[in-house]
């Protein structure tokens, strides 16, 4: 009996043995084959969504470059053109001055050269002023320059170039050094009502 009741211990064993093993197996096949991959499966796409987030902030730095450099480009050219145009005004006004007669003369002359002005003010290109605040004294000081002006003819308004050239005169006097031009036009360029 020791021998039989032997046997049938080590066979329970073994079946008990085997059916833990499969057991085992099943179970670490179904890790292995379903949440193995599932990990996998998060891990890839949340290197995917770094990934993501990395590229969309380089593109984000990258655009933001490239906008900075567009409104600088943008600035520089914008400065070109008044200062292109302030030359104009100069031209303009050097031709209206030899050729303008009549009550309008002066309110169409003034404002070719207050213009001008204006438009170097905005260009920062205050080296070509001189000439301009030159002129513009010369023009105001002439014996038959007007008491007063006609404000608006031919469809240029003066009063609005004055008080805008005086304005931006006013922002950029550094020193004192429109102080002089500011106070010979306020002082010499009277409007009709």
């Amino acid at each position: 009996m020791d021998y039989q009741t032997a046997l049938e211990f080590v066979r329970s064993f073994y079946e008990q043995t085997w059916t833990n093993l499969i057991w085992l197996l099943g179970i670490s096949f179904g890790v292995i084959g379903i949440i193995m991959p599932l990990f996998l499966q998060w891990l890839h796409s949340r290197n995917n969504k770094k990934q993501i987030q990395e590229l969309k902030d380089l593109s984000e730095t990258l655009m933001n470059s490239k906008m900075d450099e567009l409104s600088k480009n943008f600035t520089i050219l914008e400065k070109n053109i008044f200062f292109v145009q302030g030359c104009t005004y100069i031209t303009q006004g050097n031709l209206l001055m030899k050729t303008e007669k009549g009550e309008n003369a002066a309110t169409i002359i003034l404002h070719s050269f207050l213009y001008a002005a204006y438009c170097f003010l905005e260009a920062e290109r205050k080296d070509s002023l001189p000439f301009v605040i030159k002129t513009l004294t010369d023009i105001v000081y002439s014996p038959n320059f007007p008491q007063k002006l006609i404000p608006v003819s031919d469809g240029n308004d003066l009063r609005e170039v004055f008080d805008i050239t005086i304005s931006l005169f006013n922002k950029n006097n550094d020193n004192g050094k429109y102080t002089t031009i500011i106070q010979i036009l306020r002082d010499k360029i009277k409007f009709k009502e």
